[in-house]
């Protein structure tokens, strides 16, 4: 019983985390760039759910568990603190662009006569269906289908 209690409130303290610091990107950096994604589509497809079960795991015994368990609780408010900075329009735009814009690259694409051109800039955002792609001189990502 000690383990599933574990499993379950290290998770939920952990998809907190998560969920706390996607907050502040879909704020300061999705919205900025125009990404036209769910919030809950990016975070399914961004959070590695499944990874995170032996993580949950140990997270919650230590947390409930262990002797040293302030020490984890600290461990967590700080990484928690972490995770409200991206909140913060500079520091979750910044950190957006360095986990998902790559770097400047030539794309290939179609214009509106169905004509091969190629366009410089950055990848914002690879969803399942949709590239987001922000040509030099933009402020706001057009979304292509992949």
């Amino acid at each position: 019983m000690k383990l599933l209690n574990a499993l379950f409130v290290g998770y939920l303290f952990i998809l907190a985390l998560f969920f706390t610091f996607f907050v502040g990107l879909w704020r300061n950096y999705f919205d900025f760039y125009g990404v036209g994604e769910y919030f809950n589509a990016i975070f399914y497809q961004t959070v590695p759910f499944l990874w995170l079960i032996v993580p949950a795991l140990l997270f919650g015994y230590f947390l409930l568990y262990m002797p040293f368990r302030k020490l984890i609780r600290f461990v967590f408010l700080l990484t928690l603190l972490f995770s409200l900075s991206t909140w913060h329009e500079k520091i979750g735009r910044d950190l957006g662009e360095k986990i998902f814009m790559s770097e400047n690259h030539e794309k290939q694409s179609k214009d509106l006569n169905g004509n091969d051109i190629s366009i410089q800039g950055r990848t914002i955002y690879k969803s399942w269906k949709y590239e987001y792609f922000l040509k030099d001189g933009d402020l706001r990502a057009s979304r292509y289908k992949i």
